[in-house]
């Protein structure tokens, strides 16, 4: 009887192990560098809000759950489109949330751009990720960011293009999260850039976060 029980708890681990590989007692990221560059000239962009968060997830038979964050950076880049990140060493001791292809993801906004959601790729959509030390996979490449078309141009009640398509939704975490004060300056200039589109058209549909919209607490 004895014997079924140890073979049943080391199933159990070996299942545990295999259903978490990415869950490590802590995590070990590396720096960051990249280069944000106009994708139709090559020239580098100033001033783009890059935000890097690396988001925690616990798994479950449908597919994982997001569980908080790990950490939240933002910057802008310099007059040669360059930013970067330090590297951090973080705990993580909650059993079972861990990092998978967020390590970090990157969102990239500048006015008149598309912007860019970028993470990792792994194998098996993300559950294969390398333990304990992180590296960005775009790390000290060049990143094009494509121009947006005219948002005022309308087809009778349609909207021709909706601008900064998406963006608000790859926010949603951090928005509406602890994580929200950690990325004001790319809000701010977000915000700022909704007001600019809402002011040629008000009937423009603008993909953006409106700071009067956000919870209170991430103003103050």
């Amino acid at each position: 009887m004895k014997n079924i029980w140890i073979t049943i708890v080391l199933g159990f681990v070996y299942l545990l192990m295999n259903g978490c590989a990415g869950w490590a007692p802590y995590y070990q990221i590396d720096p960051i560098e990249a280069q944000v560059v106009d994708a139709e000239t090559g020239e580098p962009i100033e001033g783009a809000n890059v935000i890097a968060h690396w988001q925690l997830v616990v798994g479950g038979l449908d597919g994982p759950s997001n569980s908080g964050q790990l950490e939240v950076k933002e910057t802008v880049t310099d007059k040669d489109g360059r930013f970067s990140f330090d590297g951090f060493t973080r705990p993580n001791l909650v059993p079972l949330v861990e990092l998978r292809d967020e390590d970090p993801a990157v969102i990239i906004f500048k006015p008149g751009y598309k912007h860019l959601r970028i993470s990792n790729e792994y194998p098996r959509a993300g559950t294969l990720s390398p333990g304990i030390h992180r590296t960005w996979q775009w790390n000290g490449k060049q990143i094009g960011l494509r121009r947006i078309g005219p948002i005022d141009e309308f087809i009778g009640d349609q909207y021709a293009e909706v601008a900064y398509i998406g963006l608000e939704t790859d926010l949603h975490l951090l928005i509406y999260s602890p994580s929200c004060p950690r990325i004001m300056a790319a809000l701010v200039a977000m915000n700022e850039e909704r007001k600019r589109l809402k002011a040629i058209s008000r009937r423009a549909r603008v993909d953006l976060p409106e700071l009067s919209e956000l919870p209170a607490w991430c103003r103050e």
